[in-house]
């Protein structure tokens, strides 16, 4: 699954990959095959995908997000402002989101790390959408559960076009068809966000 660009948060990068080469590379050594070399190269390949997202496609994607054409994107994608739980560091990242009333859902994968650092009760965070910022408080669902299952469902709901880039097939009706949710239900992360001003 390729990061969705119009949308996923942009420093995702595609676990399948990942597990395919970690494969190829068992198969390799149990037979005598590995080569050290593709596994350079396939970590190059991918820190360099992951520069691109952080140094270019992001700030782009955040300059367009705070100029007059902000309406292109602002509907579905803005900016979460936190600040790293180890580090202390402000960071701000831009996101798909979707929103009911006052509260905000985020969705992500398990080989993301920035929503890591929301862990814990109620963490103070920022959502800027539309060039306004809005504070809030984040709260972190994961593992395979009825109330991740059910955000899950809500931001699918809001943003079908997300479905296909975390492997969810929907139904006629548009419904995420429960067998694609329960086999990737473990793997996925909802952080929802309860804004303090709502509007």
């Amino acid at each position: 699954m390729a990061p969705n660009i119009a949308g996923l948060e942009l420093l995702w990068i595609p676990r399948q990959s990942y597990q395919q080469h970690k494969k190829r590379r068992a198969f390799g050594r149990c037979n005598g095959l590995e080569s050290k070399p593709n596994g350079a190269i396939f970590v190059a390949i991918m820190s360099s995908a992951h520069s691109f997202y952080r140094y270019i496609l992001n700030p782009l994607i955040r300059a367009l997000l705070r100029s007059p054409l902000h309406r292109v994107t602002s509907n579905n994608i803005g900016i979460l402002h936190f600040t790293g739980s180890k580090t202390g560091h402000a960071f701000n990242t831009p996101l798909s989101f979707t929103r009911e009333r006052d509260i905000v859902r985020l969705l992500s994968n398990k080989n993301t790390k920035w929503w890591r650092n929301l862990r814990g009760h109620e963490t103070p965070v920022e959502m800027e959408i539309a060039r306004k910022r809005y504070p809030g408080v984040a709260s972190v669902l994961e593992g395979d559960s009825h109330n991740l299952r059910d955000s899950v469902r809500r931001f699918i709901r809001s943003l079908p076009r997300d479905a296909n880039v975390y492997g969810l097939q929907l139904d006629a009706e548009g419904g995420i068809v429960e067998t694609s949710m329960d086999a990737i239900a473990k793997e996925l992360i909802v952080v929802e966000i309860q804004l303090s001003t709502c509007s």
